[in-house]
């Protein structure tokens, strides 16, 4: 899954509304943000711990713990980190806890 889709799927999940990237003449909109253009992208989740941690706050209980009992427990290990996650490991744990992960072909 690429890095656009993951942000565009993480807003989504949080209720920021529906995006889309768009090609207009206008070189700073660049977005559709529930059909209507604008400036501003999706948040950064990938790179920002402020906005993943934004995110991880829509998680019930039982997500919250598949999230990190699961999916970030088992990322760290396999990346021989036990280390606190990065945005965007924190990111792809979100989106698989959520079932929205999809492998790129």
């Amino acid at each position: 899954m690429n890095q656009e889709k993951q942000r565009i799927a993480i807003a989504e999940a949080c209720g920021k509304g529906r995006y889309e990237p768009i090609v207009h003449e206008l070189p700073f909109v660049k977005w559709k943000r529930d059909g209507v253009a604008c400036a501003a992208p999706p948040p950064d989740y990938l790179n920002s711990l402020d906005a993943m941690h934004e995110a991880e706050s829509i998680l019930d209980w039982n997500q919250m713990n598949v999230y990190q009992n699961t999916h970030l427990r088992r990322m760290l290990t396999e990346s021989g980190w036990m280390c606190r996650p990065t945005a965007a490991q924190r990111a792809e744990a979100f989106l698989k806890t959520l079932g929205l992960w999809t492998e790129e072909e």
